[in-house]
């Protein structure tokens, strides 16, 4: 298999190669596997990726789903039309992905966008995470830095915290009025601050400051120890 290495202006087509470096502003036509693919500069991929090792520096617009072994790290923006497979992914940038995410453990310190589901083992977020499906995973911590969207939240264990100061990260310095807005959130064990949601399902709750909640209902045990406001609390 070839190296290929792009430094100015130029494309490629798909097919398998060792390493893919693009450092310039470079094309690749068609499906890619190769086991390393480094984006330094500007790069467009028309087809699927399928990578055992994969870091995003620059700038990277993807039209297909993107598959990584490895440990995938994000630096710089990356915008994918299509979904995300593998087992760790770092965003320290700006990702978004208009499909489906499953990846064994999340960790997000800038900007993390999901069009549909977001299924994971554990998931870490101290910047801004955006998901517009569910939100599932064994352990979910959200440091609330910035205001975070999730449409629904499913798990074992959540905790959601807001930071305990500010952190200058990537684009933007973190807020503090920020908060996670969710409709449904429903796991075994429940942490919240700063959190508005229409319904809350668990066995174990606690509620701090700062929540707006429609409904809790719970099995186990419900603490109440910040200001927050709660419109009915129901034990099943």
């Amino acid at each position: 298999m070839n190296n290929i290495d792009i430094n100015g202006l130029g494309s490629i087509n798909g097919g398998n190669y060792d390493n893919v470096e693009i450092n310039g502003l470079g094309t690749i036509n068609s499906d890619l596997i190769c086991e390393e693919f480094t984006v330094n500069g500007k790069g467009k991929t028309l087809g699927r990726i399928n990578t055992k090792s994969m870091d995003v520096n620059g700038l990277l617009t993807c039209y297909e789903d993107i598959e990584v072994k490895d440990p995938f790290e994000i630096n710089g923006v990356l915008s994918s039309k299509g979904g995300l497979k593998g087992d760790r992914v770092i965003v320290n940038g700006r990702a978004s992905f208009d499909k489906s995410v499953n990846i064994d453990r999340v960790e997000v310190n800038g900007d993390f966008y999901v069009g549909k589901d977001c299924e994971c083992g554990s998931f870490y977020s101290d910047g801004r995470v955006r998901v517009k499906g569910l939100l599932s995973g064994d352990n979910i911590e959200l440091n609330l830095s910035l205001t975070n969207e999730i449409e629904e939240i499913g798990g074992e264990t959540l905790n959601v915290r807001k930071a305990r100061r500010l952190i200058r990260v990537l684009f933007f310095t973190k807020s503090r009025k920020s908060k996670l807005i969710s409709n449904v959130i429903e796991a075994d064990d429940i942490y919240l601050e700063h959190t508005k949601c229409n319904v809350v399902r668990g066995k174990n709750i606690k509620i701090g400051d700062g929540c707006d909640i429609g409904k809790i209902e719970y099995s186990g045990e419900l603490i109440i120890n910040g200001n927050s406001k709660i419109r009915e609390k129901f034990k099943v």
